[in-house]
């Protein structure tokens, strides 16, 4: 696997963690009931929260409007993700 491969899955892995967090911190048991309140396609948030999506910037920021956040909040919990990707 290419560096730029496993860079990409690891950015994309950190995404979904963090987006996953804030659904649940709203209260919201599952990807399907986040994207049903919020008027997303199931699918397409469910490869979100699953680290599966090449995310566009307009998909980020509608979810960083929806989560109520800017873009130095959302980078902010970007680099205070710890955990690890193999």
């Amino acid at each position: 696997m290419k560096e730029e491969d496993i860079l990409l899955q690891q950015f994309a892995n950190r995404i979904a963690r963090i987006f996953k967090d804030l659904r649940k911190q709203k209260g919201l048991p599952s990807y399907e009931s986040f994207a049903f309140v919020h008027d997303l396609p199931r699918a397409q948030y469910w490869r979100v929260e699953d680290g599966k999506s090449n995310l566009t910037l307009r998909t980020i920021a509608k979810l960083l409007a929806i989560h109520n956040l800017t873009i130095d909040e959302f980078a902010e919990l970007l680099a205070n993700d710890q955990e690890q990707t193999p």
